[in-house]
């Protein structure tokens, strides 16, 4: 995984792959589908922050979860503190 996002400082990518669960996929299918995006870097030990990025699919809301490599905590806060701050009205 490092040397696949060594080119770059920061990840954006969105926290989970849905907006909205569907009904009736369960409690462990929906939990596994759930972390799919996030549970590489919890495994890894990256830093990771998930932010509102606004409304989506029917104004469900939407997250961006941003990452970056072991010890880049504070790049991460900062980046995410332009990101919430870009997202004010």
């Amino acid at each position: 995984m490092a040397r696949a996002a060594a080119p770059f400082d920061l990840l954006v990518t969105p926290t989970i792959p849905m907006v909205a669960p569907p009904v009736g996929i369960g409690d462990l299918a929906l939990r596994v589908r759930m972390i799919e995006f996030t549970f590489p870097f919890n495994a890894t030990g990256w830093p990771a922050l998930a932010l509102p990025c606004g409304p989506a699919e029917d104004g469900l809301p939407a997250s961006v979860q941003i990452t970056g490599p072991p010890g880049a905590d504070s790049l991460v806060l900062a980046a995410g503190n332009l990101l919430e701050r870009a997202l004010k009205p």
